[in-house]
């Protein structure tokens, strides 16, 4: 098992950093920079590794490392648009589906794809061409990544801060 699998890589990890998403993990990796590292002979210089909380709490430069589920803690699990111009398509439900990808060299190798996808309209069968998605897919070979790309797409087009109103329940009374 690659534990670089199951966490955000580097680039992500300093992106979300960066747009300011808590640096806590229950997981407690690190990507820290090693000044110098020797493995089986291997030296390295000024290279980013992924370590533990123990061996990088002396360093300067870390980001935290997040599991998929950790991110999925993070992102809504609908987005509704208070906009005239978005209904009918006005609420989003969080989708994630697995897919593959042919690259150009005929390889397939397995993605991870996540959206929100409108809940106003049926979107199964004959009538799945009216299906809308809220922006593009976002993908990625690896689930916390995926999962992070679509936090950061939240966090910079701030659909994170949206109010929530919840769906007219008509004359139901409490």
């Amino acid at each position: 098992m690659n534990p670089e699998t199951h966490v955000t890589s580097l680039e992500i990890s300093k992106k979300l950093f960066e747009i300011g998403v808590k640096q806590e993990s229950v997981w407690g990796l690190h990507w820290v920079l090693n000044e110098y590292c020797n493995i089986n002979g291997v030296e390295t210089f000024n290279s980013m590794m992924l370590t533990h909380d123990v061996i990088g709490k002396n360093s300067d430069t870390k980001y935290k490392a997040l599991l998929a589920s950790e991110i999925m803690d993070m992102l809504p699990d609908r987005i509704t648009l208070l906009s005239d111009k978005h209904i009918p398509h006005s609420s989003f439900r969080f989708n994630l589906f697995r897919s593959f990808v042919v690259e150009e060299d005929m390889k397939i190798f397995p993605t991870f794809i996540v959206n929100y996808i409108s809940d106003t309209v049926e979107t199964t069968g004959k009538s799945a061409f009216l299906e809308q998605r809220l922006f593009h897919n976002i993908w990625d070979k690896t689930l916390p990544d995926a999962l992070a790309k679509t936090l950061i797409y939240i966090k910079e087009h701030k659909l994170d801060e949206l109010p929530y109103i919840p769906p007219n329940m008509g004359d139901v009374k409490q």
